[in-house]
């Protein structure tokens, strides 16, 4: 997939699934799975994570020690024996985003996501399903549709096997879907794929395996199937770098990507991170694709962020395309259950073919909203 305007308004347009947040590891937090109940990040909390989504996240907080407002509808289920093994959630998200390009200028908003989420935990197994409806573009009717569903087994503190429908484990999982690592190399939300995955987390080491077999259910997508190898190591309790590789075959065609990443808690307030990935088209694309981001949080519950990114795509007898994107942000959650994001991006788009060259800018600001059941 080249870099271009489309994509990145495409990966705009089709943002969906709950959030997982690395910036958890300036307080300690970088493995997904303390406030997960997926290993690899994303989806429904666990109970340690909703405790958290209410003591480190948000601004106002009921003083109340016996409040249960961060748990599932404000507590609805109580300290019921039904609560200690089945865990629910649910995410509503919209956007509205404006576009100014040499061509147009627009404003729209779009239904991104309305989702009921649960997970049975039964000694060692857990089981995991969501559905929900979704807005394909603006103006458009909402289609149902269920994002994740998988089978975990926990063969001891440290080793799990899963298998289902969900996002296999490659580079950084994050809601910044419209990062040149993500949606364009067609890699986490918006590219669930049924897979088989055996996984190993320690206090030092985090290693996923995954058999990526597509989408069976709907050929027409043409999804990856190949494998996807993580590889990652805790030089501390908040830091974290890792490698990865990843191969896919389609009907006519097949790519490898390898890369690598690290998050940061620098400080207490401060958190950095990079992914850097190389992609290899057979008889086709071929280039590189990076994003960094830096976040600080100003006061609890409120983070100011930037982002650089830079990516390219050498086409064989076509254009060599350029990616460059610049930008940031303010995140925002007044009290548990709530989140609202606003940011504006940079993007420049560059062509070469032969002595010729071209650029094109445009200009993006979207606010997104957020309530979690």
């Amino acid at each position: 997939m080249n870099f271009s305007i489309l994509s990145v308004l495409i990966t705009l347009l089709f943002s969906q699934q709950a959030f997982a947040y690395p910036e958890m590891a300036r307080t300690g937090y970088v493995n997904c799975n303390s406030c997960h109940i997926s290993l690899n990040g994303g989806g429904i909390l666990n109970d340690y994570g909703r405790k958290l989504s209410k003591e480190e996240i948000a601004v106002w907080k009921n003083p109340d020690e016996k409040s249960t407002e961060e748990q599932f509808l404000y507590g609805v289920m109580g300290e019921t024996p039904i609560q200690k093994w089945l865990k629910l959630g649910g995410d509503v998200r919209s956007v509205y985003y404006y576009v100014n390009s040499p061509r147009s200028i627009s404003g729209q908003t779009l239904l991104m996501q309305a989702d009921f989420q649960a997970a049975a935990v039964k000694d060692k197994w857990t089981i995991v399903a969501a559905a929900g409806v979704s807005q394909d573009a603006p103006g458009k009717e909402v289609e149902f549709q269920s994002r994740n569903h998988y089978l975990m087994y926990e063969i001891n503190d440290e080793v799990h096997l899963r298998g289902g429908k969900f996002i296999p484990a490659y580079g950084i999982t994050t809601p910044d879907h419209i990062t040149l690592t993500r949606d364009p190399l067609e890699l986490g939300y918006n590219f669930e794929s049924y897979n088989l995955e055996a996984s190993y987390i320690s206090d030092r080491w985090n290693w996923f395996g995954t058999g990526v077999f597509g989408r069976p259910d709907d050929k027409s997508l043409d999804q990856d199937q190949g494998f996807a190898i993580q590889g990652a190591y805790l030089f501390s309790e908040k830091v974290k770098v890792g490698l990865n590789t990843w191969y896919g075959k389609k009907d006519v065609s097949s790519r490898w990507l390898l890369g690598g990443f690290a998050i940061a808690g620098i400080t207490e307030k401060l958190f950095g991170s990079t992914e850097i990935d190389v992609k290899s088209y057979k008889d086709s694309d071929h280039g590189i694709a990076t994003t960094q981001k830096l976040s600080y949080e100003l006061i609890e519950g409120l983070w100011l962020y930037g982002m650089q990114e830079y990516g390219t795509s050498n086409v064989p007898s076509s254009a060599d395309l350029t990616t460059q994107v610049y930008g940031g942000g303010f995140q925002f959650f007044p009290r548990t259950h709530f989140e609202f994001n606003v940011a504006y991006e940079k993007i420049i788009n560059g062509s070469k073919s032969g002595t010729q060259t071209a650029s094109t800018s445009m200009d993006t600001i979207w606010l997104m909203s957020h309530f979690y059941l």
